[in-house]
């Protein structure tokens, strides 16, 4: 009789950033638009929704044309924001660096999520690196909704 070993899964630890995504109840959906992924072989619908504390999330709804699961969670702009804020400001984000808000999802999740911030002015292609982007300062955007 042979014994088979048991593999243990390690704990995932703690992130800050998503620490415990609330289910949150909004007061409104402030925009419902599509965009095409960063691949550009599917398209997402996706939404921006403000909670009833005022604090701005995004939520991929859909995934068409394209393969790969995701997450339909809202998820708080300003997770997002702390994601990215590992970064030097003058120095260009990656879709990977929100790997950890979506620890246990699937980690189209990151990607996604990255083209729906271009698509809303956000973010833009790097010229300096490949697969980078830019942050731009989000007054506009704000402003607009």
């Amino acid at each position: 009789m042979t014994k088979t070993k048991q593999r243990v899964k390690k704990p995932i630890e703690a992130n800050p950033a998503a620490e415990n995504l609330p289910a949150v109840s909004y007061d409104r959906v402030l925009r419902h638009a599509t965009t095409r992924t960063l691949n550009g072989k599917g398209e997402l619908q996706y939404c921006v929704g403000m909670d009833a504390k005022g604090e701005l999330q995004l939520r991929i709804l859909e995934n068409t044309g394209g393969s790969g699961s995701f997450s339909d969670a809202w998820v708080p702009l300003k997770a997002i924001h702390t994601a990215f804020d590992r970064a030097p400001k003058d120095r260009p984000v990656t879709a990977h660096m929100l790997l950890p808000i979506f620890r246990g999802k699937s980690s189209n999740c990151s990607y996604f999520t990255t083209a729906v911030l271009v698509s809303e002015g956000l973010l833009k292609a790097s010229e300096s690196r490949r697969r980078s982007y830019d942050r731009i300062d989000p007054a506009a955007w704000l402003a607009e909704l």
